[in-house]
């Protein structure tokens, strides 16, 4: 049986949650999924980016035509720095076709993750981690 590409994000598929610091503890953010076809539809899988993120929804209940679905998307920043995008992935219908669900922001890490991650103090403000060496973000042809 073939089924047709139904599903559809209401509002917006990404969202932004702008600067949050790590204390600030575990960010949900719920998204909604409407079946704008003329069948039933399943949501029969779902996975994230990272081990940092969980996606929540009705797995195999049956999405009925007009019908809409909450699908919850939770990132915890423990452990995190800097820029991160967290995708949820969505598989629906015995096609398993794909939908897709976001978060994007920047992590403030706390005082004892960065101490952790660069445990090497050279002054006040610089710190190095034993093992590697970042001086940030460098496209090609910089230098």
């Amino acid at each position: 049986m073939w089924v047709a590409d139904t599903l559809v994000v209401i509002g917006l598929a990404s969202v932004s949650l702008g600067t949050i610091d790590e204390a600030d503890g575990i960010q949900e953010r719920s998204f909604w999924l409407r079946n704008i076809g003329t069948e039933k539809v399943a949501l029969v899988q779902g996975y994230t980016s990272c081990g940092c993120t969980t996606i929540q929804f009705a797995k195999d209940e049956p999405i009925g035509a007009g019908d809409s679905t909450r699908v919850t998307l939770r990132f915890n920043p423990q452990g995190k720095d800097g820029e991160f995008e967290e995708i949820g992935t969505l598989e629906y219908g015995s096609n398993h076709k794909r939908i897709k669900v976001s978060m994007t922001g920047t992590c403030n890490a706390s005082t004892e993750t960065l101490m952790r991650q660069f445990p090497v103090r050279i002054s006040d403000d610089i710190r190095l981690s034993s093992n590697r060496f970042d001086l940030g973000i460098m496209y090609a042809g910089e230098s």
